[in-house]
């Protein structure tokens, strides 16, 4: 084999690996995509508690924020929970 044969191989590898990573981040990005419309109010929460989490510092005084942490609260403690749409009291 000559140089020429072992940089084709070696490109065939790494383009078939590239390939190989693409095909799966596809799949894993579907697998964890949840429809708005199917979530429960312990999804509702959830989902905004991650959307909370993305804010910056100082917009940590959002009102819907901190209903939404302290019915994570309630519900961790197993107390009565409201969903963050009823508005919890901040």
């Amino acid at each position: 084999m000559d140089r020429l044969e072992i940089a084709l191989i070696t490109a065939i590898l790494i383009a078939g690996l590239f390939v190989a990573v693409a095909m799966t981040g596809d799949r894993r990005a579907d697998a964890l995509a949840i429809p708005d419309a199917t979530l429960s109010p312990s999804d509702e929460l959830s989902a905004e508690l991650q959307r909370c989490k993305a804010l910056a510092p100082e917009d940590g005084e959002d009102p819907h924020c901190r209903a939404a942490w302290e019915a994570n609260r309630r519900r961790f403690f197993g107390k009565p929970t409201l969903s963050p749409s009823e508005g919890a009291a901040p």
